[in-house]
């Protein structure tokens, strides 16, 4: 879903629950303000897919299939257009493995376990607020061959079937916003996040549909 039916969405809600999006009188505006509250939220993301060539062996493209995040985090806004924070997420999806002269795709399931911190930046004071994010952390992931995949894969080139390793990340995306009651709020992001699959495998780019949810205290 675009950011242009999200933003339908939420101006309909705005006309028929008589819910507060746009700019209210500087009265209400303190009541409900961001500015030196603490913020606890869960979230979810829909992670995409993306595919890179092990740089051993030319011959063989590993790819991480789609999955979901589910994670908590925490916040302050700091100053009128910035909140800092961190969270915590945990990922489960498949890493497949396409050798060139191989019948089938030897797969293996990939768990992620992510802690980063992230940096948001409000373009306006609105109650439903366009925003900036850049994040950075460590990602622990964790996968297992079996030996029948592994012996496909080629013994000298992967020399064991499983394995773990912690991988450092960064993110960078856009979205919305909403603080809606005294206390409530919600937000959509879309960001891509640069990070290496698995052990000594060529940095990949997954995107990422994001929402959240959380209380103003």
């Amino acid at each position: 879903m675009g950011f242009p039916k999200i933003l339908c969405m939420l101006l309909a809600l705005e006309l028929f629950a008589g819910l507060p999006l746009l700019p209210e009188p500087a009265a209400a505006q303190e009541e409900n303000a961001r500015l030196n509250k603490w913020d606890g939220f869960v979230f979810g993301e829909w992670l995409g897919s993306d595919s890179v060539v092990e740089p051993r062996d030319k011959d063989i493209r590993y790819e991480e299939a789609e999955g979901i995040a589910l994670g908590a985090g925490f916040g302050r806004t700091v100053h009128d257009m910035v909140n800092v924070g961190g969270e915590l997420y945990y990922a489960g999806t498949d890493l497949q493995a396409d050798v060139k002269g191989l019948t089938g795709e030897p797969s293996t399931d990939l768990r992620l376990i992510g802690v980063g911190m992230f940096l948001d930046l409000f373009l306006s004071d609105w109650k439903v607020v366009p925003l900036l994010t850049g994040g950075m952390g460590f990602v622990h992931s964790d996968w297992e061959f079996g030996p029948t995949s592994a012996a496909d894969l080629g013994l000298q080139t992967v020399s064991k079937s499983e394995g773990s390793r912690v991988n450092f990340y960064f993110r960078l995306g856009a979205g919305l916003r909403w603080d809606f009651y005294e206390k409530y709020f919600a937000k959509v992001i879309y960001q891509r996040t640069w990070r290496n699959i698995g052990e000594n495998i060529n940095q990949a780019t997954i995107p990422g549909y994001k929402f959240a949810f959380g209380m103003k205290f």
